[in-house]
């Protein structure tokens, strides 16, 4: 048995670097925990899928931030099928017949209600299945920023030639499009319109991909794990809206007072702890005098 964690995860690892931080020596599973499965099911687990559970297995951000491959406890054979991964809303599970385990690149079955019978060609091989899993959980919440919008599908034209497309799971109209530290997944809505969820290294990529397509992301967060370096160009996208609030704020509190104007610069009425606090006018920031800081 090939025990080499490296032997079938080029390739993924290859992709996890563009996109997630670096795999280590910790992220993967020990040879016996793999082999104690593997006894526990009755088979040997395609070389490519034990490949992912000793390379980095345990890499929720990797495996399991959306689309989740299953932790070694929770692999079953039902109906003469090993069942590995399932989708985000659980709707759907995904395996590989007992009989083509052995196979280089098995073909991927998938079961939307369970049985025997409900087992369908999933279209594409595991090497794809893997792929497909790391690239989906790269755009829905697995890298250190997530955005998601509904946007006109023309909008994907201005991401240019620099983003590369590789075509969706199984075969779909979804599609994934690639640059080093962005990942877009896009699935058709209604009307003329994609739903575009994207992963991003940083708050500055996320935000100048919304002013790429054009659209304000409807649900944007960040991971709570996410290093610091995550928040680099980050955006206050509320601060003009609580700029307006704290002005009218202290118009109010001036005009109640009836007091002189104390700013040179605005000719704003001051009369806030927060403001002689700071010493800085709460309209325009201008420094106050020192009689009124």
């Amino acid at each position: 048995m090939d025990t080499n964690p490296h032997a079938h995860t080029d390739t993924l690892n290859t992709l996890a670097a563009r996109f997630f931080p670096p795999v280590s020596n910790d992220d993967g599973l020990p040879e016996a925990a793999v082999a104690a499965a593997e006894a526990r099911l009755g088979l040997s687990l395609p070389a490519r899928l034990r490949a992912l559970y000793r390379e980095f297995g345990l890499r929720d951000d990797l495996l399991r931030a959306s689309d989740r491959l299953f932790a070694l406890e929770f692999l079953t054979v039902a109906d003469g099928v090993l069942v590995f991964l399932s989708d985000a809303p659980g709707l759907r599970y995904f395996g590989i017949r007992a009989e083509d385990v052995a196979k280089d690149d098995a073909p991927v079955v998938v079961s939307g209600s369970g049985g025997a019978a409900a087992w369908k060609p999933a279209r594409r091989a595991l090497s794809d299945a893997l792929r497909s899993l790391l690239l989906v959980n790269a755009a829905n919440g697995g890298m250190p920023w997530h955005g998601a919008a509904e946007t006109p599908s023309e909008s994907l034209d201005a991401l240019g030639a620099e983003w590369e497309r590789v075509g969706g799971a199984g075969g779909g109209d979804a599609a994934f499009y690639l640059r080093d530290g962005r990942v877009v997944h896009t699935v058709p809505a209604k009307k003329g319109k994609i739903l575009v969820c994207a992963g991003a290294r940083t708050a500055g990529a996320l935000h100048e991909l919304s002013e790429t397509l054009g659209t304000p992301w409807a649900e944007k967060r960040r991971r709570p794990d996410a290093p610091p370096e995550a928040d680099e160009g980050l955006v206050d996208e509320h601060a003009d809206a609580r700029r307006t609030l704290r002005q009218r704020a202290v118009l109010a509190a001036s005009a109640a007072e009836g007091g002189a104007a104390c700013c040179a610069s605005c000719g704003g009425l001051l009369r806030t702890w927060a403001d002689t606090a700071r010493g800085v006018c709460g309209l325009c920031g201008h420094a106050l005098p020192a009689t009124f800081a």
